[in-house]
């Protein structure tokens, strides 16, 4: 009979999967595991969200820049400019049936 009791309580102690200080070790680690990620994620997430401004930024550059380009071009097309270069440069100018005004183009 003593030898059922003692099988009893080895059996007892080894279902206890942690005690005192092996739980803690484990919870720590786990804690540190999930801030570490936490933190590796929020970093990742920063520098892309910097780096979207940016290229938002430069977007924006971009089209003020085509803005200017697309009025310099209007300016330099206009029938203004266009006559006081043929004339400077000698050519004859067109009639008013051999003009062709093309529309502006539609953007998206």
């Amino acid at each position: 009979m003593a030898s059922r009791s003692l099988a009893v309580g080895r059996s007892a102690s080894a279902r206890r999967p942690f005690r005192g200080r092996t739980a803690i070790a484990l919870g720590l680690a786990v804690f540190l595991v999930v801030t570490t990620s936490v933190v590796f994620r929020r970093a990742r997430g920063s520098a892309a969200a910097n780096r979207l401004h940016e290229l938002g930024s430069q977007v924006d550059e971009l089209r003020a820049q085509r803005t200017k380009l697309e009025g310099e071009v209007r300016r330099a097309g206009s029938l203004g400019v266009l006559s006081s270069r043929v004339e400077r440069l000698g050519l004859r100018t067109p009639s008013d049936s051999q003009v062709i005004v093309l529309p502006n183009p539609v953007r998206r």
